[in-house]
């Protein structure tokens, strides 16, 4: 896989692969706020070209925390709502898979998502298979 664009954000860096697969690293140690959630969704679509999208979301070796509002607004962001068509998040810990957990339970993204345990091809394939033309 090589990175066609990568933008870099204060909490962040996003990078489209391949396919309308976007994926995000969150920065280490670091607190993402609901305006922080914003800009990683206006970027998502930039990189999308306003186009349906999958996220992949690796957060390996990664500690800090999301915001409630954070949190809500990557769930059910209107902005996304119709692009977003699946999300896997590759954890490597515990405490990133209660987090994950956490999120899938409590938040309820509109979109499918799907954990994966430090397999971040098994994650990637996976949206791979997901049709980017289903509506939500």
């Amino acid at each position: 896989m090589t990175s066609k664009k990568q933008i870099e954000l204060p909490v962040a860096t996003i990078t489209y692969l391949q396919d309308q697969i976007i994926e995000l690293k969150f920065k280490d140690d670091i607190i993402v706020t609901e305006k922080d959630a914003q800009m990683i969704d206006e970027v998502y679509v930039e990189l999308a070209g306003k186009k349906p999208f999958k996220s992949l979301i690796d957060s390996r070796d990664i500690r800090g925390d999301l915001t409630t509002e954070a949190r809500d607004f990557f769930a059910n962001d209107p902005q996304v709502r119709n692009l977003r068509k699946g999300q896997a998040i590759v954890v490597n810990s515990l405490a990133n898979k209660l987090f994950a957990d956490f999120y899938l339970k409590f938040h309820k993204p509109f979109d499918p998502v799907k954990i994966f345990n430090n397999d971040y091809d098994s994650a990637f394939n996976w949206l791979l298979s997901l049709p980017l033309d289903i509506e939500y």
